[in-house]
């Protein structure tokens, strides 16, 4: 789900306190997390034909289906752990 920090609260996103206006992709569960607390507003993103041009409303719907559902983020790879390095003696 892509989303933008509102506010001045500075939530932590990707492991760093984010400024408003921050957008960024965060998985579904970490996006209703921030939601529901009020930090981040959801973008959407408008719907486009197998052309590439905008797929316009349809009149007859009193909604805007327009708009692509929010994707899920592809899985994200965990941190290689950096190796410590060995401690030296004092002699």
């Amino acid at each position: 789900m892509k989303i933008k920090v509102i506010g001045n609260r500075k939530p932590i996103i990707d492991g760093a306190k984010r400024l408003h206006g921050y957008v960024a992709e965060v998985s579904d569960e970490d996006g209703q997390h921030l939601l529901s607390h009020g930090l981040v507003e959801v973008i959407e993103t408008r719907a486009r034909k197998a052309d590439g041009t905008y797929q316009g409303d349809d009149p007859a719907t009193p909604e805007n289906e327009a708009f692509d559902p929010p994707k899920k983020p592809a899985a994200k790879k965990p941190a290689a752990k950096k190796k410590a390095a060995p401690k030296k003696v004092a002699k």
